[in-house]
């Protein structure tokens, strides 16, 4: 059954999801066109979607990890994954009128506590292969996020790094492996800023957070590049939407720095 899982998995890569990402995404496209779906309800579809992908795509790579490095994968990443996903499952009962937005938040709410439980859980049976778990951040509220970045009180979006792959570890690691980066991983989000620019925008962000170090920097033109993503902090190059935090909210899921949402300087 082992080797089974594992074909699949390899079978499974990260191109592969794309793909299938990219055929749902042609689907949703062509059900809105024939108006079956609203463009709300589409783009809502995509979300759940993508998050539901990276959710299979982890659980599956689980068959590749060391049992030290699997009871770790909850905290490091299914956490965010299974949190994403139930973001999704209420933004799209929301747009298809199935429920409201206090039932929205309350799926977000009561997912908190199921993984908090979990993990907790998984931390006392393997206390020394578990760090201290994460607190997954409470549903986003949108009016209340701009009004403090207009105020001065900003902060940083979860950066959103590319999530390296459990599909692709091998069976046993190296311990002494070296971390691929080291500091934070950063996102920029700035409209149709064109690639003369990127190198500027990721000075800027070096600047505005030192003396973090920052390890990666991704510029992300449209909201549909965050997709899959998770950032340690996401600047943005223009005042914030509702919809552009809305769109980012789910890179930020699981941050662990007291401020998610920054206006780049």
């Amino acid at each position: 059954m082992k080797e089974f899982w594992a074909r699949v998995a390899r079978w499974f890569t990260d191109s592969r999801r794309q793909a299938v990402q990219a055929a749902i995404a042609s689907l949703v496209a062509l059900l809105t066109m024939l108006d079956v779906t609203t463009q709300a309800q589409s783009s809502a579809l995509l979300d759940l979607s993508a998050s539901a992908l990276l959710l299979v795509q982890g659980v599956i790579g689980l068959s590749l990890l060391r049992r030290s490095d699997a009871y770790t994968w909850l905290n490091e990443y299914g956490r965010g994954a299974v949190y994403a996903v139930a973001l999704g499952v209420g933004a799209v009962g929301v747009a298809f009128t199935a429920w409201g937005d206090d039932t929205a938040a309350q799926i977000a709410t009561v997912s908190t506590a199921v993984l908090s439980i979990l993990t907790a859980f998984v931390q006392v049976v393997n206390v020394g292969t578990l760090s201290s778990p994460w607190p997954v951040a409470d549903p986003v509220d949108v009016d209340a996020v701009v009004a403090a970045i207009r105020h001065g009180r900003g902060a940083v979006v979860d950066h959103a790094k590319p999530e390296e792959n459990p599909a692709t570890y091998k069976t046993e690691r190296d311990p002494a492996e070296a971390a691929p980066t080291t500091g934070l991983t950063v996102g920029v989000y700035a409209k149709r800023a064109s690639r003369g620019e990127w190198d500027a925008l990721r000075s800027r962000a070096v600047r505005q957070l030192a003396p973090t170090p920052v390890g990666a920097v991704s510029i992300l033109t449209s909201l549909d590049e965050a997709r899959g993503l998770r950032f340690d902090a996401v600047l943005l190059a223009a005042e914030p939407t509702p919809e552009v935090l809305e769109a980012l909210a789910p890179t930020y899921a699981t941050s662990t720095l007291p401020a998610a949402v920054q206006v780049l300087a």
